[in-house]
């Protein structure tokens, strides 16, 4: 598809879908270059196994997110409720919570506003030999990391 085609395919769906309210500033639309695979790599102390995996960004009607090699980054709307049994983290948005198990860790997050979004959640998939501690801290750090892009 040509570009000239992908352009009117994008102001279609900007028409059927709705866009940015008038006055606001237009929807970030790429988690993965606000947050950039060697930032990601560095803050979660990632093995090189992490740069065999490119980032991919997708949109839906839901949110934005970025997948790399072992972590998932979205923001997104919905209802926000503290998942059971989660341990809040101050200092993250509006309010944090994350959820730790031998198999990985999730944080989410209420932010406020960013890009028509409210709720960001990171999950983090630990691989044989990971911790959960290092996993916890990895991912509270790319929580900060973008957070302070955003806001």
């Amino acid at each position: 598809m040509n570009r000239v085609a992908q352009g009117i395919g994008v102001a279609m769906a900007l028409c059927v879908f709705g866009g940015p309210v008038a006055g606001q500033a237009p929807a970030k639309t790429n988690l993965c270059t606000l947050l950039p695979k060697a930032e990601v790599k560095a803050l979660l102390g990632a093995t090189d196994a992490f740069d065999k995996v490119e980032p991919r960004a997708e949109e839906s009607t839901n949110g934005l997110s970025c997948r790399y090699a072992d972590l998932l980054v979205m923001v997104h709307d919905g209802p926000f409720t503290p998942p059971p049994n989660a341990e809040s983290i101050p200092g993250l948005g509006k309010e944090a919570f994350l959820l730790s198990s031998a198999t990985g860790v999730e944080l989410f997050a209420n932010l406020g506003t960013y890009a028509g979004y409210s709720k960001l959640a990171i999950s983090r998939r630990l691989e044989a030999g990971g911790t959960t501690a290092a996993g916890r801290s990895g991912v509270i750090a790319v929580a900060k990391a973008l957070i302070a892009k955003i806001q």
